[in-house]
């Protein structure tokens, strides 16, 4: 089915008479902010070798606030709307893990900071944390114990937060694996988005099933990354580790 998102969102930035360029600042305020160049192929439907741009359920979420779109446009645009009608249907009653719920749902949390849209790991974690909540109501011994653990799970989410403008979720099937882009973002100022969309070509099961050391081509260069469990650590670009052991 044809995918309208893109005219939906050239609309709408035409109505308000915004430029590429003013849209993709506006984007920075309900998340990392997408690219001009990157909207602009969104739009136009530009294909990125032989695979159209697409956009991505985060990149859907942001356009979506960014411009104030109606759902409902939004999932038609999609060609969506006659799959989601099942969930409306009264008979629909299908059993589902709490956990596995979380996950798949569109969270949003308000913190006297702003407002927190956690990522999958984060999710997990909150699940985690409602879980072992609930064991806790069902046994009047164990609050002293519950009280330890939400410092724990407290400090974890702490850490994920921080983590969120560096790590970057890849899931195809039942693959899931975490790319951490730490040292392209701060040592080199490279856009979070830039590199999810580049990452899109890599070929996930076999970089799923790759050594501990793994050379990747992101953004026109190469780059040495290591293997920590599910997660893939991006250490430097190998042109620059190359010049650490040439003579000044």
């Amino acid at each position: 089915m044809e995918n309208n998102f893109g005219n939906l969102v050239e609309r709408e930035r035409k109505a308000r008479g915004w430029s590429y360029d003013r849209l993709a600042s506006e984007t920075e305020k309900f998340g990392d902010g997408l690219s001009a160049s990157y909207i602009f192929r969104l739009v136009k439907g530009k294909q990125n070798g032989s695979k159209k741009y697409d956009p991505t359920t985060k990149t859907v979420k942001i356009l979506m606030d960014t411009l104030n779109l109606e759902i409902t446009d939004v999932l038609k645009s999609l060609g969506m709307e006659q799959s989601l009608k099942h969930l409306y249907d009264e008979r629909f009653n299908q059993p589902t893990d709490l956990k596995e719920l979380l996950v798949q749902a569109n969270i949003i949390i308000k913190t006297d900071s702003g407002v927190l849209q956690p990522s999958k790991r984060q999710k997990k974690l909150i699940g985690d944390l409602v879980d072992d909540f609930c064991k806790v109501a069902q046994d009047d011994g164990s609050f002293e114990n519950f009280s330890m653990k939400a410092v724990g799970y407290a400090e974890n989410l702490r850490f994920l937060i921080s983590q969120e403008k560096y790590v970057i979720e890849l899931e195809d099937a039942e693959i899931q694996l975490e790319v951490n882009i730490e040292v392209m973002v701060e040592k080199y100022g490279i856009k979070k988005e830039d590199v999810l969309e580049d990452l899109q070509q890599v070929d996930l099961k076999a970089l799923y099933h790759a050594d501990s050391s793994i050379p990747l081509f992101l953004l026109n260069e190469d780059w040495i990354c290591e293997r920590e469990g599910n997660t893939i650590v991006v250490r430097d670009k190998i042109s620059e580790l190359r010049n650490a052991y040439r003579k000044k």
